[in-house]
């Protein structure tokens, strides 16, 4: 009752209530994987989509955080009202995979620590290593109340084997056969399709999403405000959207 409009609904001669929408502010909680599995120009595509995303969300009023892992958290950046948003960014530019397995289990217990409750997190990694530690992981976010998205860097689908001319430029010191023998798992198609089955599972069963990225002409930024659009019916991220336009 309290809600009625009475002077619309005199003008228009039928009961008119006012409707509200929450407004309420959004934390992005980031995790970036730097593990050996994201190794090569995968991680680039990775970075540069992360970057992007960061540049977009802190031109709305929404808040943001990166956290930047392997086997322990390498970088955790909270970006202050004032700073300028350069100083995030080669934060960010700064960042490379590292030689050895992540730890998502150890990311998101540190963002627990945090308290970064009920944020929207979005993973950006692949289901390659131990996909029970990421089943963990998720687990972890889920006791949070994080809504989570999961983006896979495909690997059977990506081109994650960089080119020798890539390893020589970005990492000498590094062989081409170890990359090849150490480095990647030798995971089957099938067995991948299990992995990703077995993550969906969990995600879905609180809500979760997740996106597959095929290779570079996947556009990251896009499929995700697709989803994220409808976490806030009110504001729906527009300078989010009409910047990702352009």
């Amino acid at each position: 009752m309290k809600h009625i409009d009475w002077r619309a609904t005199a003008r228009h001669d039928k009961l008119i209530t006012r409707e509200f929408e929450d407004e309420k502010q959004l934390h992005f909680l980031i995790f970036l994987d730097l593990g050996s599995t994201m190794f090569g120009p995968k991680f680039d595509y990775a970075l540069s989509s992360v970057v992007s995303l960061c540049s977009l969300i802190k031109g709305t009023n929404h808040n943001l955080t990166v956290v930047a892992y392997s086997h322990v958290v390498e970088k955790f950046i909270v970006p202050q009202i004032g700073i300028h948003e350069l100083k995030l960014m080669l934060n960010l530019y700064d960042l490379d995979a590292t030689g050895v397995q992540s730890d998502f289990v150890e990311a998101a217990k540190f963002a627990r620590t945090q308290n970064f409750h009920h944020s929207i997190a979005i993973i950006f990694s692949d289901l390659d290593g131990d996909i029970n530690q990421k089943l963990r992981g998720l687990d972890v976010l889920k006791l949070m109340g994080s809504k989570i998205i999961f983006v896979n860097f495909s690997t059977p689908n990506f081109n994650i084997l960089a080119s020798k001319e890539w390893l020589i430029e970005k990492s000498p010191t590094i062989s081409y056969s170890t990359i090849l023998d150490k480095v990647f798992s030798s995971l089957t198609m099938d067995e991948y399709k299990i992995r990703e089955l077995k993550v969906r599972r969990i995600l879905y069963a609180f809500d979760g999403d997740f996106v597959t990225i095929y290779g570079y002409d996947d556009d990251v930024v896009l499929a995700l405000y697709r989803l994220m659009k409808r976490y806030n019916p009110k504001r729906k991220l527009d300078v989010f959207y009409n910047r990702g336009e352009t």
